[in-house]
């Protein structure tokens, strides 16, 4: 058990390590108070929740971390909108 706890750890810094020179689209900045991004909160989005919002603007950067085995679409969402997208910071906040 802690063998394989030990490779996912080191597959993880391995992708990591990887995502160094993959471009990730930066978000505009957030407005103050807000958890969704700038451009997730306009007139066109009413009837949306903020969650549903922030998901559809970052659904590539929650396939990533899907595709690499971090299943929880809630926490991959938060880490994400702690990180303005940045998918490995996304991933080291979900390692701590």
């Amino acid at each position: 058990m802690v063998g394989a706890l030990l490779q996912d750890e080191a597959l993880m810094r391995q992708l990591m390590g990887r995502l160094g020179s993959v471009q990730v689209p930066t978000p505009p900045p957030a407005q103050p108070g807000s958890t969704a991004p700038a451009s997730a909160i306009s007139n066109s989005d009413s009837g949306r929740s903020a969650h549903e919002v922030a998901a559809a603007h970052y659904a590539s950067q929650l396939s990533t971390l899907a595709d690499m085995g971090f299943f929880d679409a809630d926490a991959n969402l938060r880490a994400l909108m702690a990180t303005g997208g940045n998918v490995q910071a996304a991933v080291e906040r979900l390692l701590s």
